[in-house]
């Protein structure tokens, strides 16, 4: 099948992969711009582009879709299918007339659950047990669109962003050339968007600690977080972020204020949340490597019922 794909993150790097070990012809690769990254802010090129030089691909990385030199190349090739997975960018409307079987995108979700840019940190955000993949067509509505085929995935209890991502592109990339083979027969299924809810992008402090909300809840946030970033609170007015957590009930009476430090032991700090004991084991100074949370508390002492707060 003749293909345009577009895709940005590793995790559009398997899907392309896989679409050219079965054999697909995939005419041109698009892609988001190089971008500055780090402390020294040097041009970074996203996966699907690195990937794309790799294997000599047609590659694309304009700041706009919308121009008539990005339309011209769409009808130039006039592909059978345009393929999508983590793009990061809204199609308009007269590109997606062009092909022959309109735009195919991979949606890390079950759709109508968790439409939008993050559905993967939305469900170990929110500790859900499974997730899964759609294929599903793309309309000018935000991931609206008819499915043609979906595949459920249990969550596993250890798992973070990274190994979320990891099993759903493994899962997309069978669920999108199973579909592919069956074009012609699959009838693509509404969605009940009396159902949907939206996974957007996470803001910058939402990685900032409650302590007033469960301790589950907290290192289900840090899961959705790492390896990329992590869970942070501010001691002595600095901040410090938690790199290894974990979390258990509280034992009988509740241990107190939310952010209190119930215990200290060479390897742990444990601190009340609103439901459950949060336990520390990692931590990282800001503009310092992680350390173990002993390390930390030997040049930064801490005691028990100390209180930590938000800012």
């Amino acid at each position: 099948m003749k293909l345009i794909y577009m895709g940005t993150p590793e995790f559009a790097v398997t899907i392309l992969e896989g679409l050219l070990k079965a054999g697909h012809n995939v005419e041109a690769v698009f892609t988001q711009p190089d971008r500055p990254k780090g402390r020294g802010k040097k041009l970074q090129a996203p996966p699907v582009a690195e990937y794309a030089k790799e294997h000599d691909l047609k590659l694309l990385q304009p700041e706009s879709i919308k121009t008539p030199e990005v339309e011209e190349v769409f009808k130039s090739i006039n592909p059978d299918a345009v393929i999508v997975a983590a793009y990061g960018r809204i199609i308009p409307d007269v590109l997606l007339a062009i092909p022959k079987y309109g735009f195919l995108n991979v949606h890390a979700s079950l759709l109508p659950k968790y439409r939008g840019a993050a559905p993967i940190q939305w469900a170990l955000r929110n500790g859900d047990e499974k997730t899964g993949v759609c294929i599903m067509q793309l309309e000018s509505g935000l991931d609206e669109g008819p499915v043609y085929a979906r595949e459920e995935l249990v969550i596993q209890d250890d798992w973070n962003k990274k190994d979320l991502f990891d099993a759903l592109a493994v899962l997309g990339n069978e669920c999108l050339l199973k579909s592919l083979e069956l074009l012609d027969e699959l009838e693509p299924v509404p969605q009940d968007a009396a159902q949907a809810t939206y996974a957007p992008m996470f803001a910058k402090d939402d990685a900032c600690i409650d302590f007033s909300d469960s301790a589950k809840n907290i290192v289900n946030l840090q899961r959705s977080l790492m390896p990329d970033d992590s869970i942070y609170t501010f001691i002595n007015n600095k901040r410090i972020s938690f790199k290894s957590v974990s979390f258990s009930d509280n034992i009988g009476e509740k241990c107190g204020t939310p952010g209190t430090i119930v215990d200290i032991t060479k390897k742990v700090m444990s601190i009340c949340t609103g439901d459950g004991i949060l336990h520390v084991t990692e931590v990282q100074p800001a503009g310092k490597k992680a350390m173990p949370i002993q390390a930390f508390l030997n040049g930064n002492p801490m005691k028990i019922g100390e209180i930590l707060n938000r800012d």
